[in-house]
């Protein structure tokens, strides 16, 4: 007889070996009654089988003594399954007469090999120390389990997170702390529950967490949580800064910057001048290749005639002697320009003045045939000497491309003249912070792909037409600054040609290139500030950055 079948009758609300040993814990005494009852009735009933299988045993032993021959010959030896009562006899004693009114009486020494496989403490533990232990297991258990992220770090970035037991369920919990958090760079604060710190060191980071319950005594277990803390490298430490090759024919600096101080002019009453800032950097993506800075710009302001002249060019990363294209068109503009002003500079004044009276279409068409011949000679000029250069060099013209952008400005007693000129991207605008007045000198040649950007060295921008379309002039009056840009620094800062138009952005760009660039009359500490500027860091822009400030 298997007595498991009577052991089906215990309901054990249980599911794994902790919830078994805490359910044993505090039911111990009614677990062990019932076992011993059901014992009792496994007995009773072995023995009532053993005493029906003895009477049988005695009537058929009876029987084939008295006739042996008149039995089956099967039946002369006993078959397999007939009850040994010999058998039956050791394993089940038969009952005493008291047993059979339907009480069992067991004596202790029956149920001294009796075991329940819980991992119980030996019976002289006390019960509460059982229930502790199994509630102390169930939650560490329930602390291995549970699903515990700590936000990514970033190495030299604040880093903030405030931990919560009992947001995560652990409810138990009153008290925890990290540990190992040192070598990081972190700490922990048990009064605002925060890791805080600037990582220093980047990868998987092993830390701990150690957790008290509630009611915590010295003693008592301590939990421990291993955790992983991911701290990502700053992404400026995986880009190189390889050397350009300086035998190259057409090498240059990795890095230019330039202050123009102009000093006030006047004998009695001083017209107060503006300074000219300027600087170029050498793009990350060109320096992790050691590639050369394709950018360029220059600035010129003639003591003479009180004109600025000021001009950026972009090389194209594409071709391999824009670099050259660029210094080439820089260099031509601000030079011609010079000379033309220098020679036309008052007739060309005096159309200034008369605008700045009457801007009727008349004087405006006069205005702009006047700054063809200033700006649009040497825009064509720049084109010319970059042409004579590819053939010197045996290359084509297109190995030299190059945007442009050109200011020429001056101050009168009726505001500033501003004239420009533009082809390809980046931009150039006239900021006023005080008024938040702004006024873009043309438009970008930018377009959504590369193969759309426009380039001097296109045959049809120096066309007479197309250069006079792209020209530009204003009369404002006083202004912050006018800045000339490279798309390294107009995609990051504006993100769309649209946004150049909005002044909104511009005055973001102002303020940040404050923070760097004190912007004071006769500062010429500002070429090493802006150049520093320039290095700011921009998520997926990593091109050559070049500016240029009037202020």
């Amino acid at each position: 007889m298997d007595i498991t079948k009577f052991l089906s009758n215990i309901d054990v609300p249980a599911t794994d070996e902790v919830q078994l040993k805490a359910f044993l814990a505090t039911n111990e005494n009614d677990v062990r009654n019932n076992i011993l009852k059901l014992w009792g009735e496994f007995i009773l009933t072995e023995n009532s089988i053993a005493g029906n299988a003895n009477a049988g045993v005695e009537a058929h032993c009876s029987a084939s003594l008295q006739n042996p021959a008149s039995q089956p010959e099967s039946l002369a030896e006993p078959a397999d399954d007939v009850l040994n009562t010999s058998a039956v006899t050791q394993k089940a004693p038969l009952l005493s007469d008291k047993e059979n009114d339907g009480t069992t009486e067991i004596n202790p020494s029956d149920t001294e090999n009796m075991t329940i496989d819980a991992n119980l403490p030996p019976d002289n533990s006390p019960k509460e120390d059982l229930k502790e232990k199994a509630q102390n297991e169930e939650l560490a258990l329930l602390i291995k389990n549970k699903f515990i992220t700590l936000p990514n770090g970033k190495v030299g970035q604040p880093y903030n997170f405030v931990f919560s037991a009992e947001k995560i369920g652990l409810t138990e919990i009153e008290d925890f702390w990290f540990a190992n958090l040192e070598p990081i760079g972190l700490s922990f604060d048990p009064e605002t529950d925060a890791i805080t710190g600037i990582p220093k060191v980047a990868g998987e980071q092993s830390i701990q967490l150690f957790l008290k319950r509630k009611g915590w005594t010295e003693g008592k277990p301590v939990f421990e949580r291993k955790l992983t803390l991911t701290v990502n490298p700053d992404p400026r430490s995986l880009w190189q800064d390889k050397p350009s090759d300086k035998n190259d024919p057409y090498w240059k600096p990795e890095f230019a910057s330039q202050f123009l101080k102009v000093e006030s002019t006047g004998m009695l009453l001083k017209t107060e001048r503006k300074d000219v800032v300027a600087a170029s950097q050498r793009g990350r993506s060109h320096a992790h290749e050691g590639i050369f800075r394709d950018d360029d710009f220059g600035m010129d302001y003639d003591k003479n005639t009180n004109w600025y002249i000021i001009t950026v060019a972009d090389g194209a990363g594409s071709c391999k002697a824009s670099r050259k294209g660029s210094q080439i068109a820089c260099q031509t503009v601000v030079n011609v320009c010079k000379t033309q002003l220098e020679s036309q500079h008052k007739d060309f004044e005096h159309l200034i003045r008369e605008l700045s009276k009457d801007r009727s279409d008349a004087n405006r068409k006069k205005m702009g045939d006047a700054l063809y011949g200033i700006v649009g000679t040497a825009v064509f000029k720049a084109y010319k000497n970059i042409e004579e250069e590819a053939t010197k060099s045996g290359r084509a013209v297109k190995d030299f491309s190059t945007t442009l952008i050109v200011s020429i400005c001056k101050k009168f007693k009726f505001g500033w003249f501003v004239g420009a000129f533009w082809v390809g991207d980046g931009g150039i605008g006239i900021y006023n912070k005080e008024t938040r007045f702004l006024k873009v000198l043309g438009e970008s040649d930018g377009g959504e792909f590369a193969g759309q950007t426009r380039f001097l060295t296109m045959p049809e921008i120096t066309q007479p037409a197309e250069l006079y379309r792209r020209l530009r002039f204003d009369i404002v009056d006083e202004f912050t600054a006018l800045i000339l840009m490279s798309d390294g620094i107009t995609d990051p800062k504006f993100e769309t040609d649209a946004n150049l138009l909005k002044i909104e952005k511009w005055d973001e760009l102002w303020a940040d290139l404050s923070k760097e660039v004190e912007f004071k009359d006769n500062n010429e500490k500002s070429a090493e500030q802006l150049l520093k500027w320039l290095d700011f860091w921009s998520p997926g822009n990593h091109d050559d950055r070049t500016i240029a400030i009037l202020f």
